[in-house]
Protein backbone atom coordinates (compact mmCIF):
# COMPACT_ATOMS: atom_id res chain seq x y z
CA UNK A 1 0.00 0.00 0.00
CA UNK A 2 1.10 3.58 -0.52
CA UNK A 3 1.95 6.30 1.96
CA UNK A 4 -1.74 7.15 2.36
CA UNK A 5 -2.46 3.55 3.44
CA UNK A 6 0.28 2.54 5.89
CA UNK A 7 0.90 -1.09 6.75
CA UNK A 8 0.85 -2.00 10.42
CA UNK A 9 2.44 -4.89 12.29
CA UNK A 10 1.95 -6.15 15.84
CA UNK A 11 4.46 -3.58 17.13
CA UNK A 12 4.51 -0.09 15.60
CA UNK A 13 6.34 3.14 16.34
CA UNK A 14 4.73 6.41 15.33
CA UNK A 15 6.99 9.40 15.82
CA UNK A 16 7.11 13.12 15.19
CA UNK A 17 7.00 16.42 17.02
CA UNK A 18 3.25 16.89 16.67
CA UNK A 19 0.44 14.57 17.67
CA UNK A 20 -1.87 15.20 14.69
CA UNK A 21 -0.09 12.83 12.30
CA UNK A 22 0.20 10.12 14.91
CA UNK A 23 -3.48 10.45 15.75
CA UNK A 24 -4.38 10.26 12.05
CA UNK A 25 -2.46 6.98 11.69
CA UNK A 26 -4.17 5.58 14.78
CA UNK A 27 -7.57 6.66 13.50
CA UNK A 28 -6.86 4.97 10.16
CA UNK A 29 -5.93 1.72 11.88
CA UNK A 30 -8.91 1.78 14.24
CA UNK A 31 -11.32 2.58 11.40
CA UNK A 32 -10.17 -0.52 9.57
CA UNK A 33 -10.42 -2.65 12.73
CA UNK A 34 -13.86 -1.83 14.08
CA UNK A 35 -14.70 -3.51 17.36
CA UNK A 36 -11.13 -3.40 18.61
CA UNK A 37 -10.60 -3.15 22.34
CA UNK A 38 -8.41 -0.09 22.89
CA UNK A 39 -6.11 0.48 25.89
CA UNK A 40 -4.32 3.83 26.22
CA UNK A 41 -1.30 4.55 28.42
CA UNK A 42 0.90 7.59 28.95
CA UNK A 43 -1.42 10.45 28.03
CA UNK A 44 -1.18 12.03 31.47
CA UNK A 45 2.18 10.82 32.77
CA UNK A 46 5.19 8.82 31.70
CA UNK A 47 5.02 5.04 31.45
CA UNK A 48 6.25 3.02 34.40
CA UNK A 49 6.61 -0.65 35.15
CA UNK A 50 3.11 -0.90 36.64
CA UNK A 51 1.60 0.37 33.37
CA UNK A 52 3.42 -2.28 31.35
CA UNK A 53 2.48 -5.01 33.81
CA UNK A 54 -1.15 -3.98 33.40
CA UNK A 55 -0.81 -3.93 29.61
CA UNK A 56 0.77 -7.39 29.68
CA UNK A 57 -2.02 -8.76 31.85
CA UNK A 58 -4.63 -7.32 29.49
CA UNK A 59 -2.79 -8.46 26.36
CA UNK A 60 -2.89 -12.09 27.43
CA UNK A 61 -6.60 -11.99 28.26
CA UNK A 62 -8.56 -13.01 25.19
CA UNK A 63 -10.46 -10.26 23.43
CA UNK A 64 -12.57 -12.90 21.75
CA UNK A 65 -12.67 -12.30 18.01
CA UNK A 66 -11.61 -8.66 18.51
CA UNK A 67 -8.03 -7.50 18.55
CA UNK A 68 -6.70 -5.48 21.45
CA UNK A 69 -4.90 -2.27 20.57
CA UNK A 70 -2.38 -0.88 23.06
CA UNK A 71 -1.52 2.78 22.52
CA UNK A 72 1.50 3.96 24.49
CA UNK A 73 1.96 7.72 24.33
CA UNK A 74 5.31 9.26 25.30
CA UNK A 75 7.06 5.94 24.76
CA UNK A 76 10.40 7.74 24.58
CA UNK A 77 9.91 8.77 28.23
CA UNK A 78 9.19 5.35 29.75
CA UNK A 79 11.36 4.06 32.57
CA UNK A 80 14.13 1.53 32.02
CA UNK A 81 12.12 -1.12 33.90
CA UNK A 82 9.07 -0.45 31.71
CA UNK A 83 11.17 -0.80 28.53
CA UNK A 84 12.52 -4.15 29.70
CA UNK A 85 9.03 -5.44 30.55
CA UNK A 86 7.69 -4.26 27.19
CA UNK A 87 10.51 -6.07 25.41
CA UNK A 88 9.40 -9.31 27.08
CA UNK A 89 5.91 -8.83 25.61
CA UNK A 90 7.38 -8.12 22.16
CA UNK A 91 9.43 -11.33 22.30
CA UNK A 92 6.26 -13.46 22.37
CA UNK A 93 3.30 -11.19 21.64
CA UNK A 94 -0.24 -12.48 21.89
CA UNK A 95 -1.70 -12.93 18.41
CA UNK A 96 -4.66 -10.67 19.17
CA UNK A 97 -2.59 -7.71 20.43
CA UNK A 98 -1.29 -4.76 18.41
CA UNK A 99 0.99 -2.17 20.01
CA UNK A 100 1.53 1.44 18.99
CA UNK A 101 4.40 3.29 20.65
CA UNK A 102 4.10 7.04 20.10
CA UNK A 103 7.21 9.14 20.41
CA UNK A 104 8.55 12.59 19.60
CA UNK A 105 11.60 11.10 17.91
CA UNK A 106 12.69 7.87 16.29
CA UNK A 107 16.06 8.29 17.99
CA UNK A 108 15.44 7.44 21.62
CA UNK A 109 18.04 8.22 24.29
CA UNK A 110 18.16 4.53 25.23
CA UNK A 111 18.08 1.11 23.69
CA UNK A 112 16.11 -1.99 24.46
CA UNK A 113 18.65 -4.39 25.91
Amino acid sequence: MGANHPQFTQSNILYGSGDAGKQKALDHFLASHKGSIVHVYGEEKGIGIDDIHEARRRAYISGGSNIQVFIIWRADEMTHEARQALLKIFEEPPLTAVFFLLSRSLFWPFTFA
